[in-house]
């Protein structure tokens, strides 16, 4: 799978602002999978568009959701692109981590 991180497709404030002004939208139109996987820190929420092919695997920046990632994942969807949307452990909808995490 590919992992890309939200900043790759666009600066912070204009994916805010692009996701505030179409969050309802996106809401009603994003017909697509939430589930939660099993990881090391307790559950993590995704957004799965179940589209075909290698899957792409989408990052929010911290300290973001993704909520964030909307817009994009509609995108995909509509395309038929299979794309992931995971919030991280602490963040959105998933398990808070026990500890603080660090990228060592």
């Amino acid at each position: 799978c590919f992992v890309v991180c939200s900043a790759a497709f666009s600066s912070p404030a204009r994916l805010f602002h692009a996701h505030q002004r179409s969050r309802s939208k996106a809401m009603s139109s994003l017909h697509m999978r939430r589930g939660y996987a099993d990881g090391p820190y307790g559950q993590v929420h995704y957004h799965d568009t179940e589209g075909e092919g290698t899957p792409i695997v989408l990052l929010p920046m911290a300290p973001g959701s993704s909520r964030h990632l909307e817009n994009i994942l509609r995108e995909f969807k509509r395309v038929g692109v299979r794309a992931i949307a995971v919030d991280p452990p602490g963040v959105g909808m998933s398990d808070a981590a026990p500890s603080l995490l660090m990228i060592e």
